[in-house]
């Protein structure tokens, strides 16, 4: 194991034993492509564009951990279902989380773990975690699904330089931290040229139509 790792591995385990802030909250992961403004778990694309969705981790505005104790690390995996319609063509951990253990994919998979090590852990109910571009090569829905990268070892976490230490991973996902997301991404064919012809034709006859009547 190199150094990195197991100086990764035994902040957490000191976050582990040391005393927990308490808190109540609900934690959710979401999904974006337009920088965290609006949340969806399903995008759509024309077959043979792409699309670059941001994974971010939010709680409930009555909730008050990561909005009063910030956000330290995490650890996530995601794949996609066994039928799918295009590839992960890149993916990355947001720098902000300066100390990036994990942070590869494939054309199915992503995997991620990262913590805060020298810059200033963020305060507010919506953090960005990283994104991941999606190209669509053929028609159909691919689902990703995103679960605990290691389940029940804390690595969804609070800031640590103020001595809390919180565990968030049941908090987000579930009894056991076994539960998932998932962000489903549609590709749909692009229009034929005649298609949209006669699209365009038809609306230029329906507005003739509607004149001749104003006309009269």
């Amino acid at each position: 194991m190199s150094f990195k790792k197991k100086i990764f591995h035994l902040f957490f385990g000191l976050l582990a034993i040391s005393i927990c802030h308490p808190a109540s909250a609900v934690l959710t992961l979401g999904f974006s492509t337009d920088n965290g403004t609006s949340f969806s778990n399903s995008f759509d694309l024309l077959t043979g564009e792409s699309i670059t969705i941001g994974v971010y981790i939010n709680e409930e505005a009555d909730d008050n951990i990561l909005d009063t104790v910030g956000f330290f690390g995490f650890g996530l995996t995601a794949a996609s279902a066994p039928t799918t319609f295009g590839a992960v063509s890149a993916a990355a951990i947001d720098p902000l989380y300066d100390f990036n253990t994990i942070d590869e994919f494939t054309g199915s998979t992503i995997d991620w773990e990262a913590a805060i090590f020298l810059n200033d852990i963020p305060i507010a109910q919506s953090h960005f975690l990283g994104s991941f571009q999606f190209d669509a090569t053929a028609d159909g829905s691919t689902v990703f699904t995103f679960a605990d990268r290691l389940v029940g070892t804390g690595t969804a976490t609070t800031g640590w330089l103020d001595g809390s230490g919180e565990e968030l991973d049941q908090l987000l996902f579930g009894p056991g931290a076994t539960g998932t997301f998932a962000v489903t991404i549609n590709s749909t064919p692009i229009p034929e040229p005649g298609s949209f012809a006669l699209c365009v034709g038809g609306i230029l006859i329906a507005g003739l139509r509607r004149r001749r009547k104003l006309l009269l």
